[in-house]
């Protein structure tokens, strides 16, 4: 018999369903898309409001609430403004730093980020942790 596969996508999750039937697979992709819906309106949408809140990344695998970064000019700032708030408050990794600013509509590639890191690690505005699983975190250096 017939095997079939399909993947449904919505923002960074998705879920693959497979089926032996038509039938069968039409009922599962309904349960699917039931899923994902309750996955995404678990998260809010970003909102521009001045100290507002921003996306939830629970099914990212980040807990806290990103803060939304607006009025910014360089990827300096924004890493500053980002992580002068209470969620910067923790150890942040070079992706969830990049991700936070994403809701922002802040879009860098990844050796922007991370050059603009070390440098600013270097002169003193950040300090660098050893992160658990390899790689490093990120914190301010003198808390606002």
């Amino acid at each position: 018999m017939t095997e079939f596969e399909i993947e449904i996508r919505r923002a960074d999750v998705s879920i693959r369903v497979n089926g032996s039937s038509k039938k069968e697979l039409l009922a599962r992709v309904k349960e699917a898309v039931g899923i994902l819906d309750n996955i995404t309106l678990t998260s809010e949408r970003p909102s521009r409001g001045k100290g507002s809140k921003g996306v939830s990344f629970s099914s990212a695998g980040l807990a806290a609430d990103v803060p939304s970064v607006t009025g910014v000019k360089t990827v300096r700032e924004a890493i500053l403004k980002l992580l002068s708030t209470p969620w910067g408050r923790t150890p942040k990794s070079q992706g969830e730093i990049r991700k936070a600013l994403e809701v922002s509509a802040l879009y860098y590639v990844a050796p922007v980020i991370a050059n603009e890191l070390r440098r600013m690690t270097r002169v003193g505005l950040l300090r660098r942790l050893p992160a658990k699983g390899g790689g490093f975190s990120y914190v301010l250096a003198s808390p606002p």
